[in-house]
């Protein structure tokens, strides 16, 4: 359905993707994680024909985006996060012409406004809007859409907790009949039984991947902010440290490759991506963080 190999992207001197090979198939959520910067608006660029390769190859549903962008773009829905709106027109206006161009059904797009309780404000003017209102219409004029598969990029920046818990249940009602793939480097809960897999990346490369049922039952979790912060105060000013996982454990260690000239917390965030617990640490020996699913060495 969604399928990268060995996907090279380079701008200039920048390495945004690195070898890449991703599948996403079936319906179903499937989450792209990472910290920002790392790749993972470039490689939806890719699926949808904005971006070519530099090197390797993107499907969708079989098809080259960059040779058949129309036809994809017509099968999937793309949310980007970056997507300008027209800011002298009015929600109801934007979301009838959206409408209009997809061949959807207004009485959908209706139903979608009222859950995301856009309808209370949709004859503003656009331009009058917050960050969190811009977010939720741009939401709508996707879920709105009849298509078959849908991607979402960073749905849930700008919105407050209960908006993320709203948008959360609307993709698993959308999930259940296609597959919809979502981008976030945020904290949260996502449905285990909905989740078909996981792919985590860091500075352009996969260092997680898994579509296995136990590892995502492990893996749906929400993580804490605080616990990343405990375990980054923790290790900062170590010199040298390593990141080795095993079983349901992420072993941190103060002697190994000198891991910190990559940033420690973009090191540490994709696999605290699950409810962690900090139990100790201390130079020179092993801490250990439970939650983290079984990947290769860090």
């Amino acid at each position: 359905m969604f399928a990268a190999r060995s996907v090279w992207k380079v701008f200039g001197s920048t390495l945004a993707l690195v070898d890449v090979n991703v599948s996403f198939e079936g319906s179903g959520l499937h989450f792209l994680l990472g910290p920002n910067g790392s790749g993972k608006s470039t490689l939806l660029r890719l699926f949808a024909g904005i971006l070519r390769p530099s090197r390797g190859s993107v499907s969708v549903f079989g098809l080259d985006p960059w040779r058949s962008r129309d036809t994809v773009c017509r099968r999937v829905c793309f949310v980007f996060e970056d997507v300008g709106l027209p800011w002298w027109l009015s929600g109801r206006e934007f979301l009838r012409f959206v409408i209009s161009a997809s061949g959807s059904s207004w009485e959908r797009m209706v139903e979608v406004a009222e859950l995301l309780d856009i309808a209370s404000f949709w004859d503003r003017p656009i331009r009058s809007y917050s960050t969190g209102m811009r977010k939720r219409l741009l939401l709508a004029a996707g879920m709105g859409r009849e298509c078959e598969a849908y991607v979402f990029d960073e749905p849930f920046s700008g919105l407050d907790v209960n908006s993320i818990s709203v948008v959360l249940r609307m993709f698993e009602w959308l999930a259940r009949g296609h597959p919809v793939v979502v981008t976030t480097h945020v904290s949260l809960q996502v449905p285990a039984d909905l989740t078909r897999s996981i792919v985590v990346l860091v500075d352009g490369k996969v260092v997680y991947s898994t579509s296995s049922d136990s590892d995502i039952t492990r893996a749906c979790f929400a993580c804490s902010p605080e616990i990343l912060d405990e375990v980054y105060e923790a290790v900062k000013d170590s010199a040298r440290f390593t990141v080795r996982v095993e079983d349901s454990e992420a072993i941190i260690c103060t002697d190994g490759a000198d891991l910190s000239r990559f940033g420690c917390k973009n090191i540490l965030d994709p696999l605290m991506v699950y409810e962690a617990v900090l139990r100790s640490f201390a130079r020179g020996k092993v801490s250990s963080v439970d939650g983290v699913p079984r990947t290769d060495s860090g």
